[in-house]
C-alpha cells in the first residue's frame, strides 16, 4: 500500500491522537488548578464537588480543542512520508497504546463511579462528563506510576517493515 493511499487515515490518526493526548493533560491539570484558583481567590466556602466536575470536564473539553488545532496545525505543515512515519510509530509504541487505554478505561469507570458515588452533592450532567475526566486524570497517573516504579510488563514490539 502507497504511502498516498494511506495519508488520509494517517493524518486523521495523528489529529485524533493529538486531541486525546490534549484531553489527557487537560484532565489532569484542570482539576487541581480550579481548587487552587478557588481557594485562592474566594475560599473554601466557594468550592463544591459540582464545581469541580463541572471544571474538570470543561478543562477536557478544552484541551480536546487545543490538542486536535495543535495537532491539525503541526500535521498540515508536515510531509507526507513523515505523517506515515510518526503514525506508524504511534501505533506500535507499546507505552502510548497502553497509556491511551488506561486513560479510556478509567474515563469509563469514572463516568460510572462518580454518579454512584456522590449523587446527593452534584448534577447528574457534572458527575458523568466530569467523572469522565477525573477518571481519566487518574487512568493516566497510573498508567506513569507503572512505569516509573518498573512495574509495566515490557511488551515491545516492532514495526513491520515495508517490502522492498
Amino acid at each position: 500500500m502507497s504511502i498516498e493511499l494511506t495519508l488520509p487515515r494517517d493524518f486523521d490518526d495523528g489529529v485524533r491522537h493529538a486531541a486525546s493526548l490534549g484531553w489527557q493533560i487537560a484532565s489532569i491539570a484542570a482539576p487541581p488548578a480550579y481548587i487552587a484558583f478557588v481557594l485562592a481567590r474566594r475560599g473554601r466556602s466557594a468550592l463544591s464537588l459540582n464545581s469541580v466536575f463541572r471544571a474538570s470536564w470543561i478543562g477536557g473539553v478544552a484541551g480536546t480543542g487545543v490538542g486536535a488545532l495543535a495537532g491539525y496545525t503541526r500535521l498540515k505543515a508536515t510531509d507526507a512520508t513523515r505523517i506515515h512515519e510518526q503514525a506508524m510509530l504511534r501505533r506500535y509504541d507499546a507505552s502510548k497504546v497502553r497509556r491511551d487505554d488506561f486513560s479510556m478505561v478509567g474515563a469509563a469507570l469514572g463516568a460510572v463511579l462518580a454518579p454512584a458515588l456522590f449523587w446527593n452533592y452534584a448534577r447528574a450532567w457534572n458527575m458523568v462528563l466530569g467523572g469522565a475526566g477525573l477518571g481519566c486524570a487518574t487512568g493516566v497517573l497510573v498508567h506513569l506510576g507503572k512505569g516509573t516504579t518498573g512495574k509495566a510488563t515490557d511488551t515491545t514490539e516492532r514495526a513491520p517493515t515495508q517490502p522492498s
